[in-house]
């Protein structure tokens, strides 16, 4: 399998080894391009038989157990009961995942950031449950609890000032030589309350298949919520950062921003 080695914020080479098109879709999640070298830690994927899940609704929705088929420890992550992908840790800079779904990018990339939280890199940074921005060069860190609209004001940011995301819901903060906000490469998600009432997100719940994501719930449900128009109701759909470019028509995300301004 090809292998590409990201220079995950300038600061660590993490190389991922997947099938060339679950790559290509990882990548679209990325913000840095491949480059060659040697690397810190690395995501070996492999795609196992592909999987249609069963909606038991007697199982939880997502659940996780112990898998015991390797000396590796290991977990195995269903969707109700059917199993839908396998991670293995063999230290903190290597994991093999085994996806039973087509095209899902979320184990791979977990153990991504996984990998850069094991470095010494990740030391003097913080996860804070808050949206960042960059306006013409000032970065803008908006913080809020659970549903308070900081998404919300994210894309206004984005659709009538023309400012840039760095990242949504939770940001990787520094405090080393100012306060400095960095993405984190996994997909990207809005609740549909605000994808309906966006000029640039609405195409996304016309064919919720070019998301360019694995969505959180069922794609059955999601089609009902989005055909009754029932768009108050709690649910999101999750999207890459390439296809919010593409919604855009131009580069609308960066990699960091020096904060100038919390609110």
């Amino acid at each position: 399998m090809p292998t590409r080695i990201y220079p995950y914020l300038g600061e660590a080479n993490i190389a991922i080894s997947a099938p060339e098109n679950l790559l290509e879709r990882l990548e679209r999640n990325i913000e840095e391009r491949p480059i060659k070298g040697g690397y810190e830690g690395i995501v070996k994927v492999e795609e196992g038989e592909f999987r249609e899940i069963k909606k038991d609704k007697t199982f939880k929705y997502a659940s996780a157990k112990s898998n015991c088929e390797s000396s590796l420890k290991g977990y195995d992550y269903f969707r109700y009961n059917t199993l839908v992908r396998t991670i293995w840790r063999e230290n903190d800079k290597t994991f093999h995942v085994k996806n039973h779904l087509q095209d899902d990018e979320t184990g791979a990339l977990k153990c991504f950031k996984n990998i850069y939280y094991s470095l010494p890199q990740s030391r003097e940074k913080s996860l804070i449950h808050s949206s960042s921005i960059d306006l013409n060069g000032r970065g803008i860190l908006i913080v809020g609890g659970y549903r308070s609209g900081k998404t919300t004001l994210t894309f206004k940011f984005l659709e009538e000032l023309s400012a840039k995301l760095v990242e949504g819901g939770n940001t990787l903060i520094s405090f080393k030589n100012n306060l400095k906000a960095h993405y984190l490469p996994r997909v990207l998600y809005a609740r549909l309350s605000t994808i309906s009432s966006s000029p640039y997100l609405y195409h996304l719940i016309k064919d919720i298949n070019c998301c360019d994501a694995q969505q959180t719930i069922d794609k059955d449900a999601l089609e009902r919520i989005i055909l009754s128009k029932a768009f108050h109701v709690n649910a999101e759909l999750c999207f890459s950062r390439e296809k919010l470019h593409e919604l855009f028509g131009r580069n609308v995300t960066c990699s960091e921003t020096h904060i100038n301004r919390v609110i």
